[in-house]
């Protein structure tokens, strides 16, 4: 169903689509047009988050390289007056966090006990830690890579990585985290479930994850680090938001198809009604909230399932 649909169909069951056998012009509607599209936006949510009625999946790609260093995850690591140097050989790409006043070297061996500075970073904050990433483009691959703490202060570092593989730009270098973040669609509302497709092409349910949401701000899934294979979220989703259109051009947004199921288009039309004509005609109101419920009880027991599989993202997406 489309914006031009509702409107349309609104009109009609309001008994304002026509009079006297001729059609009632934009003009002469134009207040109900233009209270039309917030009200889909309002109405929709409703529907939409208490029939759980949009259902969707967001399948995350991962497949993350191995550190150089070694697997284990230390934490607390401390910088105190003496530098402190990781290196590996070959490398072309790095993570690591810190926190406090530090001063980091991605440093290149081009000659023996010869050190040349690829990058430098400066950090200040000291209100937990901040996660560095980045390519490395040294002169030789074939030469030693090494990551240097120094500074004049004592600080905090942990999580420290050296990768041999090579990453068109620093987006696609993954956190090296023992559980990495993946932010979730805006349109996240409620979980469903979580499955794991592994390597090998076998599908399990997947409980090794953490997930937290703050309202629709924030909302984030983590994975292990070593997890590889495609972890899908299912979830029930929110209705995307339509852009109201301006007073000038009702039209604009007429072709625009609306996120819920069109099971639910008689639904939406009689929410939709009954606020139009609240103030104008309340009996009438009421006679289309009553139809509203008695679709929405209809729906209960009906909700949709697993409607398919949105475009794969990969780790280039942190």
């Amino acid at each position: 169903m489309t914006v031009g649909e509702i409107k349309t169909k609104t009109l009609h069951e309001m008994r304002e689509y026509a009079s006297g056998g001729e059609a009632i012009s934009d003009t002469d509607n134009k207040d109900y047009l233009l209270s039309v599209v917030p009200l889909i936006n309002l109405f929709q949510n409703e529907i939409a988050t208490q029939q759980n009625a949009i259902y969707a999946t967001y399948p995350i790609a991962q497949n993350n390289p191995e550190n150089q260093l070694g697997t284990s995850w230390y934490e607390g690591l401390v910088h105190s007056s003496e530098d402190i140097s990781y290196s590996a050989t070959g490398s072309q790409a790095y993570s690591f966090q810190v926190c406090g006043t530090a001063t980091v070297y991605i440093e290149e061996e081009t000659a023996e006990d010869t050190w040349t500075t690829l990058d430098t970073i400066s950090h200040t904050d000291s209100t937990g830690y901040t996660t560095y990433k980045d390519i490395i483009t040294a002169s030789d691959i074939e030469n030693d890579i090494r990551i240097r703490f120094s500074g004049s202060y004592r600080y905090q570092y942990r999580y420290v990585a050296l990768f041999a593989e090579a990453f068109p730009d620093d987006d696609s270098v993954p956190p090296y985290l023992p559980a990495v973040p993946y932010d979730l669609p805006t349109t996240f509302f409620r979980l469903d479930r979580v499955d794991w497709t592994h390597q090998n092409g076998i599908m399990e349910n997947y409980a090794a994850y953490r997930f937290e949401t703050y309202g629709k701000s924030s909302k984030r899934i983590y994975l292990p680090y070593s997890t590889s294979g495609e972890v899908n979220v299912h979830y029930y989703a929110y209705p995307t938001f339509i852009t109201e259109p301006s007073a000038s051009d009702l039209t604009t947004q007429d072709d625009t198809v609306l996120d819920l199921p069109d099971e639910y288009e008689p639904t939406l039309v009689h929410r939709i009604s009954a606020a139009l004509l609240r103030d104008e005609e309340p009996y009438l109101a009421d006679t289309f909230n009553n139809e509203y419920f008695v679709g929405m009880n209809a729906h209960i027991g009906n909700r949709p399932q697993d409607n398919g599989i949105e475009t794969p993202i990969n780790t280039s997406n942190w």
